[in-house]
């Protein structure tokens, strides 16, 4: 068994071998006391691990902070000995060594403590047999197991560990830059200090401002909300708990104008975390050209930069943002999670009634629709937007295209999605989603959309091939017209606006590009402040 290099990447060591007296393979004392020196955490595991840990502690007993005895043995489900994981999960404890297991298993549930360990630290399991029962056990130390000695021991080793993981620990605010639609904005101010078995001062300064001076026992843990103005801040922490070193975080507010510009690179999380925004939004896509030429005509008061992109904008400033940052353009930081291109894109038509922030980790949402249907997630939006009174008169028919979420937010629009390629097929479903429009008393059951009128959109959808008409004209000897040069059949997507094919037209329609960077080029024309105006021209009406 050969022993891991690189320790110093994982905050915790945990070594398990059963080998009485005399290590059973070269664990690399020289190296584990390196590591643990510098900030490691080690457990020792077993009987083999527990001397290791006496021997780095120089000590007959476990108490150090930084390297504890387990007597036990950690679950994990295969055979591999370097196993590494996150240890946010809460661990359960029983006994010691493999013969105490139904000792472990026949434990009532409620006296098996537990060991809450910090999230987001790795940890390393280096084990010297392939056990399929690998699971934190503690015994009291010299091979006894008992209920309350284990529940002592656990409960040292989880204040060690999170006393040793939290030393000093700055949640927020960090060294980046906060936005805001007002002319303040609350920043949260959250840290926590540990000091073991010490009396500590701590000090903090707000922009040279004394805001607090306190003395705390063992740990501070500081929760408050900072109302601040738009421009740079700084905020500064003394103390003198050991082994701590002052801090000082700088960050700065940016106001979000009334006449923002967003480029994305073709992320589809990125295009989608944009749509509740209901700003105009571009995709850069290797068109630096034409992006920068819509830039000079659109004259936006900020472009914010989204993702991958190297963008040059000789009179613009740009500001990078990440999608953590588009937290702030909201009220609430909490969001809608989901968990596929798909969902998101139905999701983002309720972030918009809604203006939360469409979110991909669970532990960030308030509204959850992992579990959702796609079919009950436009329930809901339909439902939503009825309760708000919001008119739906512009549905927007695509593959599952990212930018068709930024177009709905946009318009108030009803997304449909097929990956069908038959237009027939299609047009059945386009059916279906009018009816169901209908039934919820938008589109034609709507009085307002008799002026207004009602919108189709195609995206990616596949047209009609529709036998040409003077062709068949001149084939039954109606008329003696010959067209050759376009042949007897044409393309055409007429047929999805007439929904009861009486050969009057239900929408107005219009069609946009597959590709998403063009698409975002043409609809977001519509913002230009221009008075062009374009002639279209056909030769069938």
């Amino acid at each position: 068994m050969s022993f891991p290099k690189e320790l110093n990447n994982y905050d915790i060591l945990l070594l398990e071998y059963d080998a009485y007296g005399n290590p059973s393979f070269d664990w690399k004392k020289d190296e584990v006391y390196n590591y643990v020196s510098s900030g490691g955490i080690f457990i020792g595991a077993g009987d083999g691990g527990m001397l290791a840990a006496i021997s780095l502690t120089n000590s007959s007993t476990s108490s150090g902070l930084w390297a504890s005895s387990l007597d036990s043995e950690v679950l994990y489900n295969n055979s591999i000995l370097f196993k590494e994981y996150s240890i946010g999960e809460i661990l359960k404890l029983g006994s010691a060594a493999t013969y105490h297991l139904t000792y472990f298993e026949s434990s009532p549930q409620s006296v098996i403590p537990l060991l809450r360990m910090t999230k987001n630290k790795k940890v390393i399991a280096i084990a010297s047999n392939n056990f399929n029962i690998f699971g934190f056990t503690l015994g009291c130390g010299g091979w006894v197991n008992i209920h309350n000695c284990t529940y002592v021991y656990s409960s040292f080793i989880d204040t060690a560990l999170n006393f040793k993981l939290n030393k000093f620990r700055i949640v927020s605010p960090s060294n980046k830059t906060y936005f805001t639609t007002s002319f303040y904005a609350t920043i949260p101010l959250n840290l926590s200090l540990h000091s073991f078995n010490e009396t500590f001062y701590l000090q903090i300064f707000i922009d040279g401002n004394l805001f607090l001076n306190q003395t705390f026992y063992e740990q501070a843990i500081i929760n408050e909300e900072l109302n601040q103005s738009i421009g740079s801040h700084c905020i500064s922490i003394y103390t003198n708990a050991s082994n701590v070193e002052n801090k000082t975080v700088c960050y700065s507010i940016v106001r979000v104008l009334e006449n923002p510009l967003f480029i994305t690179d073709n992320d589809w999380k990125n295009i989608i975390s944009l749509a509740p925004l209901k700003q105009p939004v571009l995709i850069f896509d290797n068109n630096e050209k034409q992006i920068k030429h819509f830039i000079e005509l659109f004259k936006p008061q900020q472009i914010f930069i989204l993702g991958d992109i190297s963008l040059n904008t000789e009179n613009y400033s740009t500001i990078k943002i990440s999608r953590e940052d588009l937290l702030d353009f909201f009220e609430n930081k909490k969001g809608i999670y989901v968990d596929s291109l798909e969902k998101s894109i139905y999701a983002s038509q309720i972030a918009s009634l809604l203006s939360l922030p469409i979110v991909f980790e669970k532990e960030n949402s308030i509204i959850d629709f992992s579990q959702n249907s796609t079919e009950e997630i436009e329930d809901f939006y339909l439902n939503l937007a009825k309760e708000k009174g919001v008119n739906i008169n512009y549905v927007i028919l695509s593959k599952p295209f990212a930018y068709s979420s930024i177009i709905s937010s946009l318009r108030n629009g009803f997304i449909i999605l097929t990956n069908s390629s038959n237009s027939s097929e299609i047009k059945e479903i386009l059916k279906q989603k009018v009816s169901k429009l209908n039934s919820f008393g938008f589109l034609f059951n709507n009085s307002k959309n008799i002026l207004r009128g009602n919108y189709l959109l195609l995206i990616g959808i596949p047209s009609f091939e529709i036998e040409d008409p003077v062709e068949r004209l001149e084939f039954l000897g109606i008329i003696q017209v010959s067209d050759e040069r376009d042949g007897d059949k044409f393309i055409s997507d007429i047929p999805y606006a007439d929904i009861n094919e009486d050969t009057y037209l239900d929408f107005a329609i219009g069609r946009l590009p597959e590709n998403e960077s063009l698409a975002s080029l043409m609809f977001s024309r519509g913002y230009l402040d221009t008075n062009k105006k374009a002639l279209v021209a056909s030769e069938y009406l």
